[in-house]
């Protein structure tokens, strides 16, 4: 179940939240990632908020969807859809 109070820890232009994901890392951490539509992508893990927007890696901080593929040779990739800079791949 959501609770509302995780997006304290978020800046304001990234609370309003167009998608979410959760993916696994190898370890077994999990990562709670949000597509925004004006703050960019956020993820959640550890207890805490990272933002990724077109300050950083980014081309626009509209994320409206967000997938995950592994490839053939097992490496899982994230990716997520702009609005206005097309499909982005995640490391």
């Amino acid at each position: 179940q959501w609770d509302s109070s995780l997006t304290e820890g978020l800046p304001p232009l990234a609370r309003h939240i167009e998608c979410l994901f959760e993916t696994t890392s190898k370890n077994g951490l999990k990562s709670l990632w949000a597509g925004t539509r004006s703050g960019g992508l956020a993820r959640w893990e550890n207890g805490e908020w990272t933002i990724q927007d077109a300050r950083t890696s980014l081309g626009n901080n509209w994320v409206f969807h967000l997938m995950e593929v592994t490839n053939p040779d097992g490496k899982r990739q994230l990716w997520a859809a702009t609005y206005g800079s097309g499909v982005l791949q995640l490391d």
